[in-house]
């Protein structure tokens, strides 16, 4: 079955309705409709700040570093909790 892109008009009317982790992980695989997917209003049922965790509706993510051989060099590792990952 060939498959066939979803044209840009397309896509503005799917994106409000998706759940906002789907848009989440969609946009992190295609970059190409990163800016389209920024510009259109979430629908967020429920939304938690911490110091180091977000929650989603029922999806979390957190953020934390590492160390790099010792040398203190931090860089972001992102966890997904309780998400269908695409």
């Amino acid at each position: 079955m060939p498959v066939i892109p979803v044209q840009y008009e397309s896509l503005k009317a799917i994106l409000p309705h998706m759940e906002p982790n789907t848009r989440f992980q969609i946009s992190l695989r295609m970059p190409s409709i990163s800016s389209l997917e920024s510009r259109i209003p979430l629908k967020i049922e429920n939304l938690t700040l911490t110091k180091l965790e977000t929650k989603v509706n029922e999806s979390s993510y957190r953020l934390s570093s590492i160390s790099v051989r010792n040398l203190k060099i931090e860089l972001p590792k992102f966890s997904f909790f309780n998400c269908y990952c695409i």
